[in-house]
């Protein structure tokens, strides 16, 4: 059951940050957000210690690659 929360609360909290603009981010607020997993973790509602830096470099290199395409 754990897993399930683990796995509702990050896709929350990412598709959040990325929806919101993740280019607009300071990196306190990054670190903000990074702390708040850990709390998160530590309380038990998660059980994966994943950052959000891991999400927000992938998301800017895939809109890197799709800017690059010659249709657009």
């Amino acid at each position: 059951m754990a897993i399930g929360y683990c796995v509702v609360t990050q896709s929350i909290i990412i598709l959040y940050v990325l929806l919101v603009g993740s280019g607009f981010l300071s990196a306190e607020m990054i670190n903000r957000i990074n702390a708040f997993l850990k709390r998160l973790q530590w309380f038990g509602y998660i059980e994966c210690s994943d950052t959000i830096d891991d999400p927000i470099s992938k998301s800017d290199y895939e809109l890197f690659i799709k800017m690059c395409l010659p249709g657009h």
